[in-house]
């Protein structure tokens, strides 16, 4: 007896049980990306985009020069998921890091480029308190 009629023969169908239907679709558990590439950045400028949005290439942008002997080291990953999977998902596997915007923005502000950014307007400076 298949699957399909053990089901049926044992009323364990959403005919029978209305708690066994089940609306919607579901994930899969497992999702290889396509078009998998990465390359190491180098920059100087903390201010300067890594990467270029999708409206700057429609808008005829020039992408972000590349500086050969910056001071710091970016890793850029391009990569297409399918439907129903999130890039953050695939970096947290990859990287074994946390992913939330809070851990993420801690790491940024304790990273060494940080000490070179200009200060944006209507932001409070990050001012030093004098202890003397």
């Amino acid at each position: 007896m298949d699957r399909s009629s053990f089901l049926v023969f044992s009323r364990l169908t959403c005919s029978y049980v209305r708690d066994y239907c089940l609306g919607g679709s579901y994930r899969n558990i497992l999702h290889l990306p396509k078009e998998l590439s990465w390359s190491i950045l180098r920059y100087t400028d903390p201010d300067v985009p890594l990467a270029q949005a999708d409206e700057d290439k429609l808008l005829g942008f020039d992408p972000p020069a590349v500086v050969e002997d910056g001071k710091f080291v970016a890793l850029q990953i391009n990569l297409s998921l399918g439907t129903a999977a999130y890039a953050t998902m695939a970096l947290r596997e990859v990287t074994k890091t946390e992913t939330s915007s809070h851990y993420q923005s801690a790491l940024t502000q304790a990273s060494e480029d940080q000490k070179l950014k200009k200060p944006v307007e209507g932001e409070p400076m990050d001012v030093g308190v004098s202890t003397d």
